[in-house]
Order: C-alpha cells, then structure tokens, then sequence
C-alpha cells in the first residue's frame, strides 16, 4: 500500500474550511467504492478515501467538530478492509462483466469482454493481495469455461 502523506494545513482557520470539503471527498468516494464497476474507478477512489480521511485525521488532532466515529478510526477501518472492500469489488465487477458477456452475439466479442476485464485488474497489481489476485483468476478461468 502507499503511504500517504501528512497535510500540510498552517492554521485552525485553513483546517476548518477544509474539513467539509474532505468529508464530501470521502463519502463521495464511498459511495463510488460501493457502486462502481470500473477497476480504474474503485482504485483511485481508495485512494482518495484513504487521503481524505489522512487529512481529517490530523484535523481530528487540532480541531473538535467531529461527532460518531472518529476519522483516525474510520481511516484505520478503511485500511484494515481495503482487502475485502476489493474482494467485494471483484465479485461485482465478474457478475457485470458475465452479465455483459451474456448479452454479446459472438464469442470472439464475449472473449474479448472477458479479456477486458482481466486486463483492466492487472494493472492495478500493486494494489491487490494474494487472496485477491487468486481471485481474479478462478473468476477469469470461469468465465472463459462458461463460454467455451
């Protein structure tokens, strides 16, 4: 996983004006974690969750207009799932993606959705887990088994 970074926020007053912006950040990208069937979208969107809540969690230290969790502790919890939260991911995108393959004329046109999704998830190898790259592949071969 890359570290993030500390913000670098100079003042009480800067900080403030900047908390509501990376609560919106972070339930946006909450919601699109949650949603989304595009690899490039779920990842980057981690990566924006997890930067929003790097900067709420050093506002948390200076400032106290935060109620329910805390941001260190939403941050900590969204670190510890991110492997399952892409597990989850993965199974959402196979089932659109046969979904899709279902619906093509052709084979070669369903081999090629297929081929798609495969590719779409290595490149985002560095941000997958032993379990999850297990994953992608008994997905991949099943689809391939389903249209053959």
């Amino acid at each position: 996983m890359k570290a993030h970074k500390k913000p670098k926020v100079h003042s009480v007053a800067a900080m403030e004006s900047l908390v509501q912006m990376w609560l919106k950040q972070a339930a946006n990208s909450t919601e699109i974690l949650n949603k989304t069937n595009d690899a490039h979208e779920f990842f980057s969107h981690y990566n924006l969750l997890l930067n929003a809540l790097v900067h709420l969690a050093e506002c948390e230290k200076v400032l106290n207009c935060f109620v329910g969790e805390l941001p260190s502790k939403t941050l900590a919890r969204a670190i510890g799932e991110r492997g399952r939260q892409t597990l989850c991911f993965i199974h959402r995108f196979a089932q659109d993606t046969m979904s899709n393959v279902n619906n093509l004329p052709t084979k070669k046109a369903k081999m090629k959705k297929i081929e798609s999704f495969f590719k779409s998830l290595k490149g985002y190898s560095n941000h997958i887990d032993n379990e999850t790259a297990v994953l992608i592949n008994d997905q991949y071969e099943t689809m391939l088994n389903n249209i053959r």
